[in-house]
């Protein structure tokens, strides 16, 4: 026989039961009801936010007349200019026919300073560098131009103390590159007669500003931009001579250290230089490109004071004194469509008088490129 208690509670459960569905049932209901009305409520949120952006749009239009425009000669316009046919030689150059260009691109960069000189009859020497910067950048382009967005990861650690900024600009007849570097973190060796000595990253600052230019006489079959933004392929080798110019100019500063015994010290440089160089595009077959070139200038002015402990002290005049500038690239070309590009560019200065002082600034770059046209 059944147990008359398990039927009893069996029995109250399933009364229990029933209006506690009829509550959930409720409940979903309403639940229902309040999203139907939030629902609602958004799509009539959104059809007034478009209405409003639509007739401001429109307003916009007929003020300046923008609904005469048609797009399609305008992307011809952008076209014709971007290939620029008879510009070049076709035989040894061509522009991607691709409208987009997407471009994923990290540096590492760094600099330092050694100097060379006698002071108070002693001599001393010494070779600082900074720490190195990493970025990571992404551009895109549209008929050659562009916009890009850069980011330090180092700032996120909270690496603050080093600031550059650049700009390059490359183009088939002439270019430029100008960086500017805030540098808080020199640190290496200072000798003086039979003294070592190491230098903390705290004792010397520097801010330079470096402007590099240059003229290829070559331009209807070398192309520079092929070697570092790849908005032109070099079909065939070719190479051309280089006419430019340098501008250097900046200060160095160091603090007072008991430890060293050094007095404080301020240089302040500036440096005008006049020269040629030589560039080559290497096509090994229809993947790979290297590029190799190398612009000396002969330093024509300077300016240059040097500060210590408050007084004010002439820099000589050195002759011959240098900049120099390198360029060496990979560009590897996946198919038409995707490319990868490695690419080195340096600058040294030979700079001062050998009597008092001989400071070499040295800046370098290098940066790995991913791209995609479409």
């Amino acid at each position: 026989m059944v147990n008359s208690k398990f039927l009893f509670s069996s029995f109250l459960f399933l009364l229990a039961s029933l209006p506690l569905s009829a509550q959930v049932d409720k409940a979903i209901d309403k639940l229902k009801e309040k999203a139907d009305k939030v629902i609602d409520r958004g799509s009539n949120l959104f059809d007034r936010g478009k209405g409003y952006v639509e007739d401001k749009a429109d307003k916009i239009i007929d003020r300046y007349g923008l609904d005469t425009i048609d797009v399609k000669q305008v992307d011809s316009v952008l076209a014709e200019r971007y290939r620029k046919a008879g510009s070049y030689d076709e035989d040894y150059l061509e522009r991607p026919m691709q409208r987009f260009t997407l471009k994923v691109r990290s540096a590492l960069s760094g600099s330092g300073i050694t100097t060379n000189g006698t002071w108070n009859d002693t001599h001393f020497r010494s070779n600082l560098s900074s720490d190195m910067r990493f970025t990571t950048n992404v551009g895109i382009s549209y008929r050659g131009f562009g916009l890009s967005l850069s980011a330090n990861p180092f700032k996120w650690t909270g690496n603050r103390k080093n600031t550059e900024l650049r700009l390059e600009v490359y183009n088939n007849k002439y270019g430029f590159d100008l960086a500017f570097q805030n540098a808080k973190t020199h640190s290496g060796r200072l000798e003086m007669d039979n003294r070592h000595a190491d230098i903390s990253s705290s004792l010397v600052t520097s801010k330079m500003f470096m402007a590099n230019v240059y003229y290829a006489f070559n331009n209807r079959r070398f192309s520079y931009p092929a070697a570092f933004t790849q908005s032109y392929r070099q079909l065939r080798s070719q190479g051309s001579w280089l006419v430019g110019a340098s501008f250097l100019a900046g200060n160095v500063k160091t603090r007072t250290d008991d430890r060293l015994a050094n007095p404080s010290l301020k240089m302040n440089v500036g440096y005008v230089a006049l020269g040629g160089g030589y560039a080559y595009n290497w096509v090994i077959n229809e993947h790979w490109m290297l590029h190799g070139s190398a612009l000396p200038t002969l330093v024509v002015a300077s300016f240059n004071s040097l500060k210590v402990n408050d007084e004010h002290h002439k820099l000589r005049f050195g002759f011959p004194q240098f900049i120099f500038t390198e360029r060496l690239s990979v560009v590897y070309e996946i198919n038409e469509d995707h490319f990868l590009n490695l690419a080195f560019i340096a600058h040294n200065t030979l700079t001062g008088a050998q009597q008092d002082l001989r400071m070499n600034y040295r800046k370098w770059r290098l940066t790995l490129s991913y791209g995609f046209r479409f």
